[in-house]
């Protein structure tokens, strides 16, 4: 899923560098308007500490910080700059798709869990014939 995004993003901006505020509006209004939300479920998912750790210390915020104003100071940077129709249609476009493939990307952390289960069956399996090795040289350096 991440090469597939990273695919979108450098054939966008090939097309047209200006086509990067698309990823970068979307984004940035998701981790400022809900960044507090995903950021238990990063953690969950992931089976990170409680106290946060540093992996998803980007979603919090200082003291005194709004979100509101970030986003209002964001907006008005982006309506300043000089853009064709053409170029905010296809932002607009881009930030759709973008849109989507943020929920792709969210349910694909979501089922890691799964993938989690997985990796515990393939360790087991791993730690079970390693066992078995420690028996045999076991046996056969106790059996004098």
């Amino acid at each position: 899923m991440l090469e597939e995004y990273k695919l979108n993003i450098d054939r966008d901006v090939k097309d047209d560098p200006a086509n990067l505020i698309g990823y970068l509006q979307t984004m940035q209004l998701a981790i400022l308007s809900g960044g507090s939300i995903l950021r238990p479920i990063i953690v969950k998912v992931l089976g990170l500490k409680e106290n946060y750790p540093l992996g998803v210390k980007a979603l919090d915020w200082p003291e005194g910080f709004s979100t509101a104003n970030a986003k209002k100071l964001f907006k008005e940077r982006l309506n300043s700059l000089e853009l064709s129709q053409e170029q905010k249609d296809r932002i607009i476009s881009i930030k759709m798709k973008v849109f989507e493939l943020n929920n792709k990307l969210i349910r694909e952390v979501t089922h890691s869990t799964e993938s989690k289960q997985v990796a515990w069956k393939y360790l087991e399996r791993i730690l079970f014939v390693v066992c078995l090795v420690l028996a045999f040289i076991g046996y056969f350096y106790f059996r004098k």
